[in-house]
């Protein structure tokens, strides 16, 4: 998937941003602590995931704060039978249990790297040496948050992510985000492949356009403050933020993916009864619908 690379590209993005008061403004929707759901799973081993916290404040030499970052890192742990953790395999199916654990755990680390932080503070210095010349008020310094969600099944883990900056321009950006977890293969899912071809992938995009074209309340319709190439984005909608949930599965266009800032993100629902008839068996195995 690309949205690590999304972030980086977002990053970079919003360090242009103009304005120089900071904005109270917070999504209501950013994650405060990760839901989780251990699932009751037979056999030797289970795999239980849950979110660590990666925060700190980079600061000035004068004490200034520069940044303040706030991660819920997602973690991987295998179980043995016995509820003691496992860290030394003795077999094959240990070996690839501690293998997923280590695939999925290094797709998260990469937060906690200091690259992005560093580069952040470095934005952030010069931004403040530019405001003292100019005599002009530093209000509390830059912000990266990163608020996560879980949830499991037997075979599956999907997490879901907000990534919360701000960067002393006009209002922060938020960017949604989706990671979904084979943790029997030890792989992350092309959501798509849950289907039969693209029998997935087409219907969700043409569900994904009906309900854009529902008039709201006052009368107004979604897909009319679209791009103009709103059709092309939504039929690729499994590269976007892509989760599932107790009730289904739920697709998340960030701002300016789909729509203009002031538009917000827009999110799409699907229960499970709407999506069974479009996956394949291997799909419906990982969401724990098989009977």
């Amino acid at each position: 998937m690309r949205k690590r690379i999304a972030v980086l590209l977002l990053l970079a993005l919003l360090l242009t941003g103009c304005g120089e008061k900071k904005t109270d403004e917070q999504p209501e929707d950013l994650p405060g602590k990760t839901e989780e759901q251990t699932p009751d799973r037979p056999g030797a081993l289970s795999f239980v995931a849950e979110t660590t916290a990666f925060e700190g404040t980079k600061k000035a030499e004068d004490g200034t704060p520069l940044v303040t970052y706030a991660f819920q890192i997602p973690t991987l742990t295998v179980y043995q039978a016995d509820g003691t953790q496992l860290v030394d395999a003795k077999n094959e199916k240990e070996q690839a249990a501690l293998a997923a654990q280590e695939v999925f755990n290094a797709k998260f680390e990469e937060w906690t790297q200091t690259a992005d932080i560093e580069g952040m503070t470095a934005a952030a210095k010069e931004h403040l040496d530019m405001m003292k010349e100019f005599g002009t008020e530093w209000v509390g310094g830059y912000v990266m948050e990163l608020g996560c969600g879980i949830y499991q099944t037997e075979r599956m883990v999907s997490v879901s992510g907000i990534y919360y900056s701000y960067t002393g321009g006009a209002h922060p950006n938020t960017y949604h985000m989706g990671w979904n977890f084979d943790v029997e293969t030890g792989t992350f899912l092309d959501v798509k492949l849950l289907g039969e071809d693209d029998g997935l992938q087409e219907a969700v995009a043409a569900e994904i356009l009906r309900q854009a074209k529902l008039p709201q309340d006052g009368g107004w319709v979604p897909a009319e403050t679209y791009w103009e190439n709103h059709e092309s984005i939504i039929a690729d909608w499994s590269s976007y933020a892509v989760c599932f949930h107790e009730k289904g599965m739920t697709v998340t266009f960030s701002a300016y993916e789909l729509a203009p800032y002031a538009a917000g993100p827009q999110e799409f629902h699907f229960s499970y009864d709407w999506l069974e008839p479009h996956l394949n068996s291997q799909g419906k195995l990982l969401l724990g619908l098989e009977a």
